[in-house]
């Protein structure tokens, strides 16, 4: 297991130029505190929708690389949306799964998965073939970057600690994260070159 900040940290030192989109509440927060950018397309709810969010953005952008940050218990709330993904693998998106087995928005109660659940079983069961676990410091960046470097849709699950200290999102309204995040686009858009 990885100390959230740290596991954030690397993930944030392996993006250059990729679009990210996070799921809800602390995995928005942890990476806004990590690495915020007008790349990014920070989502505030409901659970479960950074997959199919990402998903979209993928299709509609094959020409750019894109990464979905999602934690546990909104994964399980959007298990629907990876089965789509399995099916039309886009070659250009990377999940990463942030395993602490709480809802850490939700009170803290322990997600259904943190007893028997195997993700990247559960996935590779899915269709999406190029599926691991890291949970080891040392070598987290070497798995972060092969799965974005890869040319085929790929699952990183990432064990990690709970979040210390208070829940603090990012002082943008939703509106304002759609405009960044838009105007990003437009502005680097690949196709129009």
């Amino acid at each position: 297991m990885i100390a959230r900040d740290k596991a954030f940290s690397i993930i944030a030192s392996c993006i250059t130029d990729e679009l990210v989109v996070t799921g809800i509440a602390s995995q928005t927060s942890s990476w806004f505190k990590a690495k915020d950018s007008d790349q990014n397309l920070y989502l505030r709810g409901p659970m479960g929708l950074a997959p199919a969010v990402g998903f979209g953005v993928a299709l509609a952008h094959p020409d750019r690389k894109v990464v979905v940050i999602e934690g546990d218990g909104s994964l399980l709330m959007g298990l629907t949306s990876l089965v789509s993904i399995a099916d039309y693998q886009p070659r250009n998106l990377t999940l990463i799964c942030v395993d602490n087995q709480i809802y850490e928005a939700g009170g803290e109660g322990t997600t259904t998965n943190a007893s028997r659940t195997d993700f990247v079983k559960t996935v590779k069961g899915i269709g999406i073939a190029l599926a691991n676990t890291n949970g080891d410091l040392d070598t987290l960046q070497e798995s972060v970057r092969k799965m974005m470097e890869a040319d085929e849709c790929s699952f990183l699950h990432i064990p990690i600690g709970r979040r210390e200290g208070p829940f603090s999102p990012p002082m943008l309204k939703p509106f304002e994260m759609k405009y960044r995040f838009g105007r990003y686009l437009k502005e680097t858009d690949k196709s129009s070159e």
